[in-house]
């Protein structure tokens, strides 16, 4: 379902904050000017990119690895549980958004005011943007939060137009947060990575999907076994051949497991 459906009016009134408009707000010491970051105010960010409405997040309930030990095949690699939840952004200090139109309201952003994500946009460039709700009523507006954590000088609408003249200022990145997702049995899921074998100069990995315990897709995927490094996605083992077996030196987990799921999902056999 994409956010250019839902109503900016509708999705801020079931948030319970508030983000008073300040007349002749100035910057905090040492915050800083942000860029811009989406649409002009001819065209609506959907036109730039994708947008993806949906604020869950899986966070790392336990994991496992077998790094650094000659592997056997049918021993899995890697084994992550994950668990939903929805995420959160907050300021670790205060931040000011100033507008040089008369018509809309400066705002401030402090520690107390939580910033739900309501979904991500990616641009057409690949940049990837979580957007977020700040404030409520006729000072709140949506924007977007860049992968470092800090916003950009956009103010959009219910049409995902950018209105006003913003300019954030802002000095820290956000911190993200977890928070409940209010489902009284949230769903589970995990992931499985498996080494199959050798075979000549090729290592053969396996990789499962699992939700609420069953397995909802799988991949086999071979890789030269004296390549140093073997990339399923966002997940990196560095590997070495050593007397006949294989030894998964180091692992790079990823960083955004929705993403990675999501692209594992869309090439994978159900």
């Amino acid at each position: 379902m994409s956010l250019a459906s839902k109503s900016l009016v509708s999705i801020l009134a079931s948030l319970a904050m508030t983000s008073p408009a300040l007349a002749g707000l100035t910057p905090t010491e040492g915050n800083v000017a942000q860029k811009k970051c989406g649409a002009s105010r001819a065209e609506s960010l959907t036109a730039m990119g994708t947008l993806v409405r949906g604020s869950t997040s899986l966070n790392v309930a336990n994991r496992r690895l077998s790094v650094g030990k000659v592997l056997a095949p049918g021993e899995v690699v890697f084994y992550a549980n994950l668990t939903e939840s929805k995420k959160v952004y907050r300021a670790k200090k205060q931040i000011e958004v100033i507008d040089s139109s008369p018509m809309t309201p400066d705002v401030k952003i402090t520690p107390e005011m939580p910033l739900p994500v309501l979904g991500t946009f990616t641009s057409n460039s690949g940049r990837r943007y979580d957007v977020i709700s700040v404030g409520s009523g006729y000072s709140g507006f949506l924007t977007l939060v860049d992968d470092a954590g800090f916003l950009c000088s956009d103010r959009l609408d219910d049409k995902l137009v950018a209105v006003g003249m913003p300019t954030v200022y802002q000095h820290e990145p956000l911190i993200s947060e977890a928070a409940d997702t209010g489902l009284s049995k949230p769903r589970t899921q995990a992931v499985a990575v498996t080494f199959l074998g050798l075979a000549g100069a090729s290592a053969s990995f396996e990789i499962a999907v699992m939700v609420n315990g069953t397995v909802e897709a799988r991949k086999v995927s071979s890789f030269d076994a004296f390549s140093p490094t073997v990339q399923l996605g966002d997940l990196a083992m560095a590997i070495k051949v050593d007397g006949g077996g294989l030894t998964v030196t180091s692992l790079n987990e990823p960083t955004d497991y929705v993403r990675w799921l999501g692209e594992l999902r869309a090439g994978m056999r159900r």
